[in-house]
């Protein structure tokens, strides 16, 4: 199971801002929780991703929840990534995607 605490602080290192966690439980059958938050350019909203992919692989073993080839999703739209980590899904936008998308209002 994946440790939600260590990957805040995963997420607070690689200088993540607005970060937070949404218990989906109950409204999604096959995630827990949804980790959204923000860096201040593109690049850092790829440096996110990447940390959470490297931290996850090294940290965890694939489980039938958690994707045997994690991969960072979303490289191509540059201000919004996603890494499937099973139970936990986290999302990395820039301020002005988080805005647009507004992930937050929808759970």
């Amino acid at each position: 199971e994946i440790d939600g605490n260590e990957l805040v602080d995963i997420l607070a290192r690689e200088a993540a801002q607005n970060i937070s966690v949404i218990d989906v439980r109950a409204k999604c059958d096959h995630v827990d929780y949804m980790i959204i938050c923000e860096g201040r350019s593109t690049k850092q909203v790829y440096s996110i991703a990447d940390a959470v992919k490297r931290w996850a692989k090294h940290s965890y073993t694939p489980t039938h929840n958690m994707p045997h080839n994690l991969q960072v999703q979303g490289s191509e739209s540059e201000d919004w990534m996603v890494v499937d980590l099973g139970d936990v899904i986290v999302h990395a936008f820039t301020p002005e995607a988080r805005l647009h998308y507004d992930l937050d209002g929808l759970w």
